[in-house]
């Protein structure tokens, strides 16, 4: 009986981690539904009233900008300003979580997987 009750904070600590490997930069990520980059960048309007997760992979980038790409989609994600991104992450899956300002993501919290 005792078993049950151990498992309940395990498994939300190992559902609430960061991938294996994946590097954080900035807040941790809230766990939000990721939205498809092709929806974001059609319909950024509907998006803006609220946090968005986006996942694609990196190109074109710097300490405080990257272009992430899903399928033919692009979205620029620009820090919020309170961290720096490593360089050269080209070709590596990113999630970032943050706001659209204009048409980028301003990103309070990313995650590299290399």
């Amino acid at each position: 009986m005792r078993h049950r009750f151990f498992l309940v904070p395990v498994l939300s600590a190992v559902i609430g981690a960061p991938v294996s490997g994946a590097e954080l930069y900035g807040k941790p990520l809230r766990g939000l539904s990721p939205v498809p980059i092709e929806e974001v960048v059609k319909d950024s309007a509907r998006h803006r009233a609220r946090p968005i997760r986006v996942i694609g992979v990196a190109s074109a980038g710097d300490a405080e900008k990257l272009t992430l790409s899903e399928g033919k989609a692009t979205l620029l994600v620009r820090t919020d300003g309170s961290f720096s991104l490593p360089g050269n992450l080209d070709g590596t899956r990113v999630t970032a979580e943050g706001r659209l300002k204009g048409n980028d993501l301003v990103a309070s919290g990313v995650e590299v997987e290399r």
